[in-house]
């Protein structure tokens, strides 16, 4: 601590001055010889002379005489200053390109099917209310979109409430080549699907007395028997995806 009071004691504005003005007359062609001044760490050491009170710079990996010189140290870089406020917002830029033109869809005529693998979707429902008899009620539903041919009997599945299929996924969903349709609500006295095999659904050219199971390329029909004397309604979903 003495010796750097000391240290303190004996700097003054001359030795600083001298300290500078040797950076200054090393400049350009005795840059080997302070090449390592800073040294590769940023700092710049030096030898305060004890008795005189001189200072000189050192170059990295140098010592100073323990007896007569006292080490000294300082960084060249100084403390990081506070982050300036944020600059005022940049105008806005101009306006782009416009984008190129899409190509054409293809044209959408009268005599068109639905492209393989797509699917479309609708609702069905029936209601009969107080029939004198049992008798069977149905619905019949058309495709928005006409399949390229019907569907059989293995790719037409009525799936009940809270009932599945692996090829019924779920409403708005059906494999390709199946018709789906999916019961959401059942009221009344409605009997189980005519024939009673949890199958409905029929071609449209059956007369709804058995037989024709399946769907044709325009659409497919429900049929449903209802006891007497009694309200009955259902409702529900298709689905179907061209093969």
């Amino acid at each position: 601590m003495d010796e750097v009071r000391r240290f303190a004691n004996h700097l003054s504005f001359s030795n600083v001055i001298s300290v500078l003005a040797l950076f200054v007359a090393l400049g350009g062609g005795a840059y080997a010889a302070v090449s390592s001044i800073p040294g590769p760490d940023g700092v710049i050491r030096g030898c305060y002379q004890k008795s005189k009170g001189t200072l000189r710079v050192i170059k990295s990996g140098q010592k100073c005489q323990k007896k007569s010189e006292l080490a000294i140290s300082w960084n060249q870089k100084g403390v990081p200053g506070t982050t300036g406020q944020a600059g005022p917002q940049g105008i806005t830029g101009s306006q782009g390109q416009p984008g190129t033109n899409g190509k054409d869809g293809a044209n959408f005529t009268a005599t068109a099917t639905l492209p393989s693998g797509q699917t479309e979707t609708g609702v069905w429902g029936m209601l009969v209310n107080t029939p004198s008899t049992p008798t069977p009620f149905g619905h019949a539903v058309s495709f928005t979109i006409p399949l390229t041919g019907g569907l059989d009997s293995n790719h037409v599945v009525y799936v009940p409430t809270n009932g599945s299929s692996a090829f019924c996924p779920g409403d708005g969903q059906a494999l390709p080549g199946y018709l789906c349709v999916y019961e959401h609500y059942r009221t009344g006295n409605v009997n189980d699907p005519v024939p009673a095999s949890n199958n409905a659904i029929y071609n449209l050219a059956n007369n709804g007395s058995g037989g024709n199971l399946g769907a044709d390329k325009h659409g497919f029909q429900l049929v449903f028997g209802a006891q007497s004397s009694a309200f009955a309604m259902i409702n529900g979903t298709w689905s179907v995806t061209a093969p």
